[in-house]
């Protein structure tokens, strides 16, 4: 996994490694609100920071 942070021109954006029970890893970038499905679940990247190192947020979405 990695991070960007924001510019003026875009938005923070989170690089994932998804790897879902069939064993077939894909990546995806994602900006706060984007959703990814895997393993039949949504997520939803919630929250984007960055300080002296990054975390993601991520919501299950029901």
């Amino acid at each position: 996994m990695s991070s960007v942070p924001a510019t003026a021109e875009r938005p923070a954006l989170v690089k994932l490694a998804l790897m879902p029970t069939d064993g077939e890893e894909r990546t995806q970038m994602l900006s706060e609100g984007e959703t990814f499905d895997i393993g039949g679940d949504v997520y939803q990247v919630e929250e984007i920071k960055h300080h002296r190192s990054w975390t993601v947020t991520l919501r299950l979405i029901p």
